[in-house]
Parts: C-alpha cells; sequence; structure tokens
C-alpha cells in the first residue's frame, strides 16, 4: 500500500567552525559520521540527549529531549533519523526502550507508556552534500522538527565533536577550544555553526519584501503539535479569547489560523519570514499577507522546494521506516526530487 511522503528541501547556510563569519574547517561530510560514530561509543540511546529535556534555544522556541537513532550512507549521500520526546500522555502512543542502544534492532512499540519507555516519533533528514543541502522527509500530518534538528546538530559540534578540546575541572571537563584538523592547533577563537533555511524560489518572497508598506494584514496557520509547548500555549490563549475559562489542549494536535490587521516594519518581516522559514515543514503551517485594494493572499508556501510523492515505504516498526530502504528510495528518485530546486 502506497503512502503520502513529503520531501522539503533546505539550503545549508553554515556547518563547521568559524571566525568573523568566514569558516575556518568543518563540513557536512566530516559533521555526520562524526555524529554516527559519537553515538554508537556512547552506546546507550539515552546518553545522546544533546539538549538536556525541556530547552529553548535563542528564539525561546521549546524543544523536548532528542535522541540519536540511526544514520546510513549511500551513493554520497546519508539519512538521519532521530527520536523526539513526547509528552508522557495516556493512550497508546509510539515508545522505544530507554535500555536502547544505539545501532541495535530493538523495534518502536505502541503500547500504553510502560516505565523504562521514550514516547516519541522519528524524523528523517536526507542530506545531499553535493548540492549543500538537506531535505525532511515527512509521513502525511507528520512533523519533522527541522527547529529542533538543527540545534542537535549545532549542539553536538560545540559539545561532543571529534574537534573539541577539553580540559579537566573538578564539576567536570570544560571545553577550551576546537582542534583545527590539519595541524593539529587549538583554537579559542571560532565558533560552532549549524544554520539553514528553506529552499524556496525569490519570486514570491521579493514580491512580498517590495510590497511591503501595503500589507494590511497578516495571516498565520500553525499546527499545534506535542512536540513544542510554545505551540500548545498558542492553541490554549486563542480558546481562551473565545471564551473558554480554562481549555485542555495539552497533548493534544489541531490546526488553528488566526488573523490580525498590521502592517510590519521591515525588521519585523524579515522576522516573520526567518520564523516560517526554521517552522516544521508541514502541510498546514504557512505566513499569509493580504494587500491593500488586493483581496488575494500571498501564502509564504508559494515558493517552497517542496514535492509530495506516493510510495511504497517499507516499515522496521509500527513507527519507524527502514532507513536503509528509505535512504535507497530517495536516491533512486534523487533527479526527480532535486528538480523543483531549479
Amino acid at each position: 500500500m502506497s503512502e503520502e511522503i513529503v520531501v522539503t528541501f533546505f539550503k545549508i547556510h553554515k556547518c563547521g567552525f568559524y571566525r568573523s563569519g568566514k569558516k575556518i574547517f568543518g563540513s557536512l561530510e566530516d559533521l555526520l559520521p562524526d555524529l554516527k560514530k559519537w553515538a554508537e561509543a556512547v552506546q546507550l540511546m539515552t546518553e545522546t540527549n544533546l539538549l538536556g529535556g525541556e530547552t529553548e534555544d535563542a528564539s525561546g522556541n521549546e524543544y523536548r529531549d532528542i535522541f540519536y537513532y540511526d544514520y546510513c550512507e549511500a551513493n554520497k549521500n546519508s539519512l538521519l533519523v532521530l527520536w523526539n520526546r513526547l509528552p508522557d500522555i495516556l493512550g497508546s502512543v509510539p515508545t522505544l526502550s530507554v535500555n536502547r542502544k544505539t545501532g541495535d534492532n530493538t523495534q518502536c512499540e505502541i503500547t500504553n507508556l510502560p516505565k523504562n519507555s521514550i514516547p516519541g516519533t522519528a524524523s528523517y533528514y536526507w542530506f545531499l552534500p553535493e548540492k549543500n543541502c538537506f531535505a525532511t522527509i515527512a509521513r502525511k500530518n507528520k512533523t519533522s522538527n527541522v527547529k529542533g534538528m538543527k540545534l542537535y546538530l549545532q549542539t553536538f559540534l560545540a559539545t561532543r565533536s571529534q574537534h573539541c578540546s577539553y580540559e579537566k575541572k573538578d564539576d567536570g571537563n570544560e571545553i577550551k577550544g576546537y582542534i583545527e584538523p590539519k595541524k593539529q592547533k587549538i583554537l579559542t577563537d571560532v565558533t560552532p555553526y549549524f544554520q539553514a533555511s528553506r529552499a524556496t524560489r525569490k519570486g514570491q518572497l521579493e514580491f512580498i519584501t517590495s510590497n511591503r508598506t501595503k500589507i494590511r494584514k497578516i495571516i498565520r496557520k500553525q499546527k499545534v503539535t506535542k512536540e513544542l509547548k510554545s505551540r500548545q500555549n498558542i492553541g490554549r490563549k486563542l480558546l481562551i479569547a473565545m471564551g473558554l475559562k480554562n481549555p485542555k489542549v495539552e497533548n493534544k494536535e489541531f490546526n488553528t489560523s488566526y488573523e490580525v490587521a498590521y502592517t510590519p516594519t521591515e525588521l519585523e518581516l524579515k522576522e516573520l519570514i526567518s520564523e516560517w522559514e526554521d517552522s516544521n515543514a508541514t502541510d498546514y503551517d504557512d505566513t499569509g499577507f493580504v494587500l491593500i485594494r488586493d483581496s488575494k493572499t500571498h501564502w509564504l508556501s508559494g515558493e517552497i522546494s517542496r514535492i509530495k510523492k506516493d510510495w511504497e515505504v517499507k516499515y522496521k516498526d509500527a513507527e519507524i521506516l527502514e532507513p536503509q530502504e528509505l535512504l535507497k528510495l530517495l536516491n533512486t528518485y534523487k533527479d526527480e526530487l532535486l528538480a523543483v530546486l531549479k
């Protein structure tokens, strides 16, 4: 039976170690195998959580635990699979044992949340170094948690990569710098980055930006998910505004849509576009603008480099796609998928 798979591309802007905006060393080909090597060395999957519970990035976005699940390579491309923790909820949910070792064949179970288990969902990222991009691979109605993945990889570069140089302290190891691979010199003036944004055609973005002063209304559509508390708070606030005193939205998924009569400043418009570029790659998430004397809504998603395919996909268990088979499928259709970038 075929299943709808959504492939959304992202351009990588920074990957490695930088000084004053200039890359000093590091690459995607270096980062991903290093992550796999580290994860398999620590063995227990629970030890691969780099975000330390509910973590906020610089923009205040919240993330639950993210764990390394699997990584594979073929024909110079690769697939990274992460496990995203969901809240402890009632009912049947996908879970992995806390005793699972990285790289083993332990299957995910659909259960009523037994002890010593991690409720969650898998996310898939197809990396193409030659194109300096990656794509999220999402099943229908599933989110890809791109923000969490980017923060996970940047945190790995900063704290666990082979380039980290540690200094022992009474309360543990402290990073004193990063080892430049060619000269094996410890550098203290470089900063690790992993930054990417949605691959888009420029037409729509340029039109909205050039007509900023004509914007009279902003429309936002979001899928409230279990992964991000901030989105659940949005749903709760909207229901309170409708008149409900204490709505229960925790652990539920639903769509929201709201609009505000507002003309953003140049900086605010850049912030809105940046937020949209980083938001989870679902079909529903979008930001639209209505202009003066123009009834049409100009949606940012109109220029996304995204393609939907109905594929026969193989499952490793009830929740997780078989990584090797998925990578093989993606590489088989690579040219057709990459056509959306042109």
